[in-house]
């Protein structure tokens, strides 16, 4: 099976999973979300940026299960969303994974969720209507090359 994104591809029929290259800006690729019902069918699109990353279920849940043991049993899905920030995977019920789509230096990456991280916390502190709290980092691993972050739903 062969999976495109709007600026990388990537070939899952290989074992490893990985083969990552990137493609030409404004290049049109045909793509299939098989965990988001209302997205199964192929679908063209384009890449919103030149430096775009990919994660897809199989990544985000090896990362998932490889950093935070303690959530190997939940389900992992990706949430079909239109934004190109960041590629959000619902973990169970509880608790949401984002991993930021454009390519960066991991450690301003790192500086960038901690200052999110502060700001969830202010908010959460004052809003009368529950906000997302941190949870976690992760790390980059294989398959992804940033750090990404987990907090409630």
């Amino acid at each position: 099976m062969r999976l495109s994104l709007p600026e990388y591809a990537v070939d899952l029929s290989t074992a490893a999973a990985r083969d990552v290259r990137k493609l030409e800006p404004g290049t049109r690729r045909r793509y299939h979300w098989p965990s988001v019902p209302s997205r199964t069918a192929n679908v063209a699109c384009m890449a919103m940026h030149e430096d775009e990353l990919l994660i897809d279920e199989h990544i985000a849940r090896q990362l998932i299960v490889e950093q935070f043991p303690e959530w190997r049993h939940e389900r992992v899905r990706r949430i079909g969303t239109d934004g190109t920030v960041n590629a959000i995977f619902r973990i169970g019920a509880d608790l949401t994974a984002r991993f930021p789509l454009r390519s960066a230096e991991p450690t301003e990456m790192r500086v960038e969720l901690a200052r999110e991280a502060v700001a969830m916390r202010e908010l959460a502190a004052c809003c009368p209507v529950p906000t997302p709290v941190p949870v976690a980092v992760g790390n980059p691993g294989v398959g992804y090359p940033l750090p990404w972050s987990v907090q409630t739903w």
